[in-house]
């Protein structure tokens, strides 16, 4: 969990990412579930665990989530 603003991470696995805050930067290798609440949070990452892609969920503003390829 992330909580606050204007954080920079970089999370090699788990298995649910949750984002509350604005301003933040995820970078994550796999998880199963990634949930952003806020403005302005950027979250990338490389793959699922259990699947092919996290289920994802996006509440707010200008949140984007994106595969990295």
């Amino acid at each position: 969990m992330v909580n606050g603003g204007d954080n920079t991470l970089v999370i090699e696995s788990t298995k649910e990412l949750v984002v509350n805050g604005s301003t933040n930067t995820v970078t994550v290798g796999s998880a199963d579930k990634i949930n952003v609440m806020g403005a302005e949070n950027k979250v990338s990452y490389r793959k699922g665990i259990s699947g092919a892609k996290p289920k994802i969920a996006s509440i707010g503003e200008n949140n984007t989530v994106t595969q990295i390829k």
